[in-house]
């Protein structure tokens, strides 16, 4: 999966996400719910974990690329 489509669902669940240096923090009420690594793909085993670390279900994980709305 790559890095801004992983990004975009977590945001369109209503999480922030904080750029860092080496990784793009996403917090949820203010802490810390997982690190998003800037590599330009995301290994699938590790997108799946920060989603899952992020509070999503199998079903608002997806599958495929994100819809562009």
């Amino acid at each position: 999966m790559r890095r801004k489509d992983l990004l975009c669902r977590l945001k369109a669940a209503g999480l922030q996400c904080e750029e860092g240096d080496n990784h793009a923090r996403v917090l949820m009420n203010g802490k810390l719910v997982a690190a998003v690594p800037r590599h330009t793909e995301a290994n699938g085993l590790s997108a799946k974990k920060i989603l899952t670390d992020a509070g999503l279900n199998e079903r608002e994980q997806g599958g495929g690329r994100f819809p562009s709305a």
